[in-house]
């Protein structure tokens, strides 16, 4: 019985194993988190600390169900809502500079480290760090690391990223243009895979990205050219809803932004009206009817070109969005329910 006893005793007073790669499993006895990374905060990571505390864009981002691909690891590792965290300016610039890139330069390091600096990343953003003058030539230095990080398969680490880069466009707005195109192409590769987290935090970005800051030309022409018949369906049907956004944007804000970018368009909504996947015909459609929107001369052009069964479906979905036009704008959903709307 007393043998009984002790063996029981160990057991619940012995200390709990940790993964390799957890961040905790590399601090001696007395370390403290914030001693061993560069934690945003001393809060706990347990489940307790998913709850939002306040609204925010990344809302969506925190539900517990998204946050792992069914890694053991990852699930003892729940991303916390991170909060901002105010530096000067001479601050700002070594963290993106020295700091930071020392944690996300490379894949190999534990990736409890990476998420807890890209955590400290979206922190740093959401304190303000964007209006400082030098933050985007600083930010820059990170463009290599976090484009790494991207391509990670560790969906934690993904998520992440990408709400870091979400914080960044929100913060910066159309500023951030010049600097997104590497960011929304390694955003675009990871829309594909099977991990339902990395595609969906991926397509979430890139939505945000181009609703706070649009896109060049070439990024624009470079959605024209997924809208094909030998891409991935997934990349067709991401490819034409992100070029239906920026013609959404623009026409929310009543600018002239398409008209450098008229036959990219153009070229892209005709290629996917008539594609053999329903999802990017229909998507095809609405592109039609928003250029058909912001150019009318265009109209009497696609009913030389569209086939009849083609024109015919275009002119539906024409009257159909003249009667829900303010219904329908910027529909596209985020996990959770969440509108993009509803999230900034």
């Amino acid at each position: 019985f007393l043998s009984l006893f002790f063996f029981t005793l160990k057991q619940h007073s012995g200390r709990p194993s940790l993964p390799l790669d957890s961040p905790s499993a590399h601090m001696a006895d007395g370390d403290s988190m914030s001693d061993t990374l560069l934690s945003p905060s001393k809060a706990s990571v347990g489940r307790s600390s998913l709850r939002s505390r306040s609204p925010s864009i990344f809302r969506s981002y925190s539900a517990a169900s998204g946050l792992s691909d069914g890694s053991a690891a990852e699930a003892a590792l729940a991303v916390e809502d991170v909060e901002p965290i105010k530096l000067s300016p001479s601050e700002v610039t070594m963290e993106l500079t020295e700091r930071l890139p020392l944690r996300l330069e490379s894949t190999e390091m534990p990736w409890g480290d990476r998420v807890y600096a890209l955590q400290r990343l979206t922190s740093i953003v959401l304190g303000g760090a964007a209006s400082h003058k030098d933050f985007l030539s600083s930010f820059i230095a990170l463009k290599h690391a976090l484009c790494a990080q991207i391509m990670d398969r560790r969906s934690a680490v993904v998520k992440e990223v990408s709400r870091a880069l979400a914080a960044v466009a929100e913060a910066v707005g159309p500023a951030f243009e010049p600097y997104a195109d590497p960011f929304v192409l390694a955003l675009m590769r990871q829309n594909v895979v099977t991990i339902q987290v990395i595609a969906e935090s991926t397509a979430n970005c890139i939505r945000l990205i181009l609703l706070h800051s649009g896109a060049g030309r070439a990024l624009v022409h470079r959605l024209r050219d997924a809208v094909k018949e030998n891409a991935h369906p997934t990349t067709r049907i991401r490819a034409v809803e992100y070029l239906q956004l920026l013609l959404e944007r623009e026409l929310e804000r009543r600018d002239d932004a398409s008209h450098s970018f008229k036959s990219s368009f153009e070229k892209a909504a005709c290629k996917a009206a008539s594609d053999s996947v329903a999802e990017v015909r229909r998507g095809g459609r609405r592109l039609l009817v928003l250029l058909a929107e912001l150019h009318p001369q265009l109209v009497s052009k696609f009913e030389n070109n569209l086939d009849s069964a083609t024109l015919r479906a275009f002119k539906e979905d024409q009257v159909h969005w003249h009667s829900t036009a303010d219904e329908h704008r910027f529909d596209f959903v985020l996990p959770g329910g969440a509108s993009l709307r509803e999230c900034f």
